[in-house]
Formats: structure tokens, sequence, C-alpha cells
């Protein structure tokens, strides 16, 4: 864990990590938040000379980065309670990891400690307990995913739909939707990039944000295709108001039609 007295910039972020990699190694992927210090211009170059790719999660989806979220909200509990009894935030810091690290994980079923290092658990002042139901890593590997999915469907969005985007409230009155129309134009799996229609700039963001509306094009067409078929049918409806107010010329007012008789074809050749 790197300590920060002060904010951490991209000079400060690029020791911590160094320090990381000196321990574990350099990763082949790097995944980050969009803070300014994993934007920066020194971050990029670190990342070519390491030999590592660093990849940005989507933009305001903390859910995309969500084992790390999900850490900093336990770290940041813990150094509140610290706070609170008036202790070192460096000693709970530390206290904290080490429980962190030595209690196993939901997701594994291993400790981060044992993940790391070949199985073996880290010593503390609790003694060891090995646990006597070990689960199978397809039903682990089941439970994980069925946890992160969170039961989200696959959007449907497709590049060159119209869509419009969620906004932020500034108060009750505020839409929840920017009525400002945009194109899609790039789609990575939940990560989406839409363009101004009628503009140049750019928003990009996680499917759940983005609501795919009607262009102004097709709307046109339907509107011209429903007058349409309200004209076809009020002709219609004329056509077959006049054939009923017209009457039978073989029929009189007042009285029922008369049926025509004839003599069959097939009595033409007997003789009466």
């Amino acid at each position: 864990m790197a300590w920060f007295r002060n904010a951490p910039n991209a000079n400060t972020t690029i020791a911590a990590m160094e320090k990381i990699f000196t321990n574990k190694g350099v990763p082949a992927v790097c995944q980050s938040d969009n803070g300014s210090p994993f934007q920066s211009k020194e971050m990029e170059q670190f990342a070519q000379s390491s030999g590592y790719r660093h990849h940005h999660i989507t933009p305001e989806w903390p859910r995309a980065n969500g084992t790390v979220e999900r850490f900093n909200r336990s770290m940041k509990e813990a150094l509140q309670a610290a706070t609170l009894e008036g202790k070192s935030l460096r000693d709970a810091s530390q206290r904290f990891l080490q429980m962190y690290r030595s209690t196993s994980h939901s997701a594994t079923g291993v400790s981060p400690h044992a993940a790391l290092h070949g199985g073996r658990e880290m010593r503390t002042v609790l003694p060891l307990m090995t646990p006597t139901d070990h689960v199978t890593d397809r039903i682990r590997d089941q439970r994980y995913k069925a946890k992160m999915r969170n039961g989200l469907r696959p959007h449907k969005l497709r590049v060159g739909d119209s869509v419009i985007v969620k906004q932020t409230k500034v108060n009750k009155l505020t839409p929840t939707f920017n009525p400002t129309p945009l194109r899609i134009t790039e789609v990575q799996g939940s990560r989406i990039t839409a363009r101004e229609i009628n503009g140049t700039g750019t928003i990009t963001g996680d499917a759940s944000y983005f609501r795919k509306i009607a262009s102004n094009t097709r709307a046109d067409n339907e509107d011209d295709q429903d007058a349409s078929d309200e004209s076809d049918g009020e002709t219609e409806n004329e056509n077959r108001g006049n054939q009923q107010e017209t009457p039978d010329e073989s029929t009189e007012k007042g009285q029922r039609p008369r049926r025509t008789t004839r003599r069959p074809n097939y009595l033409e050749d007997y003789e009466t």
C-alpha cells in the first residue's frame, strides 16, 4: 500500500507502482479509473517503458472497477473508525491490511496472501483454520460470475443508433435524460461512445446511461405511413357507405328480393 501525505499526482503514483512492480512483477494489463494521475503524459510514458497495457474503465461507472472500489470502501470504514477513536491512521491501515490479506475472499475461496504466495497462508495471532468443505473451481466461478452479473441484461445499442443520455439533476424539475439527441459512434461491450448529431462533442459512458430513440427520418416516414393508412381507411369507408346507400335496381323499396329460378341443365334431355 502507498501512503500519501498529500493528494497523489503522477510522480508519486508512479513511484508507488514501481515499488509494487519490484515485489510482484510487471502485469500485462493495469486497470485504473480516470483520475488525473492516470491520465497524465508521464503515466503513459511509464506504461510504455514498463511494458504493460494501461486500461481505463468507463467514465462515471465505478462498477467497472468493482473489486478495487469495494476494497476502498472497507479501507475507508476502517480509517473512519480510527479517526473517531483518535488512533493513528498509519497503524490502523496496517492492521486492516493484515486482517484483509489473511481472510478468505468470498470470490476466490482463499485469502489474498495465499493467492499471491502459492497457497501459503499468512501467520497471525489467530490460529490457522483449514476449511473442511472445499468448493470446486467450477461452482466458485459460477457463483462469482452470478454475483458480478447482478441481474444485468445485455444492451441492444448499435453503432448509428440515435440516443439520449442521462444528465445530472439540478433540482426535482430536471428531467432524467438530456433531450439533445446523440448518435452512437463506438460500442465496446457496455462502453458506449456517442457524438452530438448537430455538434462535435462526444460522450462516453456505460450503456445504462443511454436510451435509444427513433431518428427524425424514421419518425417522419412513420408519420407519412400513418397518414396514408388513415386516408386509405377513409376512402374505403366512403366506398362502403356508397355501396350501402345504393339500393338494388331489381328490388323495389319495401319488398324482399326475388330469386330467379330456371330448369337444371341435366334435366334438359328428359321429356315429361
